[in-house]
């Protein structure tokens, strides 16, 4: 996409991050939150942020999990 240049949505990120959650591989996941909201500016959807939550609790971090609910509530109301 990129390369024929499309700049990707908040569904194209979210399909890559529920994949990556899917295997847990949470260091992917955050990796493309913060390229989706920091390189191309897409505010947060709770679907995005859902697949965050989902990579955390496959890595069994429940607390972290919960955490990062609290903290997406509190500062983007989601």
């Amino acid at each position: 996409m990129i390369a024929l240049g499309i700049q990707p949505s908040d569904h194209v990120f979210t399909q890559l991050m529920l994949a990556h959650a899917k295997t847990g591989d949470l260091e992917r996941v955050l990796a493309l939150e913060t390229e989706a909201s920091k390189k191309y500016g897409i505010l947060p959807s709770a679907h995005r942020l859902n697949s965050v939550v989902l990579a955390y609790v496959k890595q069994n971090k429940v607390r972290e999990a919960e955490n990062f609910v609290v903290e997406m509530r509190d500062k983007l109301g989601v």
